[in-house]
């Protein structure tokens, strides 16, 4: 197998994916962010194995070409949404372990939400009138007063992500409602966006790590998809 530099493996995923309708960020194939985790990068909901040899990173080309034509075959309907409802919030501390190490991309995006609202509030008021007012959802369905075109605004620069997706491009608000297309809230359910190791489904291609002969694990893993992305 042709083994290319994580630089490569961007440029040839990013061509290859140009016209997938998912608003994909590929810069971790060349940082890695979680790979000292579970070595793989996940993608969506494909996992791909990296390797390494005297120092250097790589990946298996035909990985990277499968898992960017997946991403290019990807269809969206605009049309087939699920209703997405902030969850109420929680502080970090209230939650255990196990909480926090689960995926769920609806209270990754409820973070983000908060943060906002709770910069908004305390910048709006002395610091002898802060209150938790910015924790209670308010009348047009994001916490306090924040608004959709403020929140979004505010976000258009971090390029923040989800399984390096960026999920408030495909995320829209109506009537203090916010909606996600099903067939990508089920992408976001399948990946495992926090910690821990990738979980398969029951298909993957296998291929061996050539330089560990005897490993088996297959480097480009669908991840297992959660049972309910919505309504």
């Amino acid at each position: 197998m042709a083994q290319i530099s994580p630089r490569l493996a961007r440029t040839y995923f990013a061509e290859i994916s140009a016209g997938s309708a998912l608003p994909l960020d590929l810069d971790d194939l060349v940082h890695m962010v979680q790979l000292r985790q579970h070595g793989h990068v996940v993608i969506g909901d494909i996992a791909i194995r990296c390797y390494k040899n005297r120092s250097k990173w790589t990946y298996d080309e035909r990985d990277i070409r499968r898992a960017a034509q997946a991403f290019a075959d990807f269809r969206v309907d605009l049309g087939d949404v699920v209703e997405f409802q902030v969850p109420p919030f929680r502080e970090r501390a209230d939650q255990d372990l196990e909480e926090r190490g689960r995926a769920d991309w609806r209270e990754k995006i409820a973070s983000w939400m908060y943060w906002d609202a709770r910069q908004q509030h305390q910048e709006q008021r002395h610091y002898e009138e802060w209150n938790d007012s910015w924790q209670r959802i308010g009348a047009r369905g994001l916490p306090g007063d924040l608004t959709w075109e403020e929140f979004t605004a505010a976000y258009s620069d971090r390029r923040q992500n989800i399984a390096n997706t960026r999920p408030l491009e495909l995320m829209t608000c109506s009537g203090g409602s916010l909606f996600l297309p099903r067939a990508y809230a089920e992408l976001l359910c399948a990946s495992k966006i926090n910690n821990g190791p990738p979980y398969p489904r029951r298909t993957r291609i296998r291929s061996r790590n050539p330089f560990s002969p005897k490993s088996g694990t297959g480097p480009l893993l669908r991840l297992a998809l959660c049972e309910n992305p919505g309504p």
